[in-house]
């Protein structure tokens, strides 16, 4: 003989509403804070890449400046934001120097910077914005076929040049935003260095 049992009601409760609402708004702001933060994770991770780039490749020009045994000049260049509203330094361009006219022409394509990234334009902060002349007045500096830069080397002066995240720009006014890296240029070898 089969004995049937049915099982109470009361055994089969499930979730009521309220208590599902509770948990998907809590899964929801922890997907918020997580997204933020990741967000920002992966832009300070690109402006560390872009950081790197810049340095490898200003490492390469001094040292072609001594290979080819001629001056390289590398501008600072201003381009306009993928949305077409502004001009900020965003580039740079590698110029051989003629040595008996001390004309110059373009050396390869412009090295820009990557997407939201600019150049910080606080003299205080991107020193190379004030060595300037009226042919780079956005900033410049030359690498010497011996070795070493035209910065002045008697200055106190350290010769740099920061990033930043284009979003941070307004936001940090006259200071540093938190997230920056700083191309620090040795006037008596030509040396890149990131900080």
């Amino acid at each position: 003989m089969r004995i049937v049992m049915k099982a109470s009601n009361q055994n089969k409760r499930g979730f009521t509403l309220v208590e599902l609402l509770s948990v998907l708004t809590v899964v929801a702001l922890l997907l918020g804070v997580s997204a933020s933060t990741l967000t920002s994770s992966l832009q300070a991770q690109q402006l560390s890449a872009s950081a790197n780039r810049i340095a490898g490749e200003l490492s390469a020009l001094a040292l072609q400046s001594v290979r080819e045994n001629r001056e390289i000049q590398i501008r600072l260049l201003r381009q306009e934001s993928e949305l077409g509203n502004d001009h900020r330094l965003r580039a740079l361009q590698a110029y051989s120097v003629d040595p008996t006219s001390g004309d110059t022409s373009p050396i390869g394509e412009v090295i820009p910077l990557e997407s939201g990234i600019v150049v910080l334009e606080d003299e205080s902060l991107s020193s190379l914005t004030k060595h300037q002349n009226s042919v780079a007045p956005e900033g410049f500096f030359t690498f010497h076929p011996a070795g070493g830069t035209d910065l002045p080397m008697d200055s106190t002066d350290k010769w740099c040049m920061t990033l930043i995240l284009e979003r941070d720009e307004s936001i940090s006014g006259s200071g540093l935003p938190a997230n920056f890296r700083t191309l620090v240029i040795n006037a008596h070898t030509g040396a890149i260095r990131v900080y």
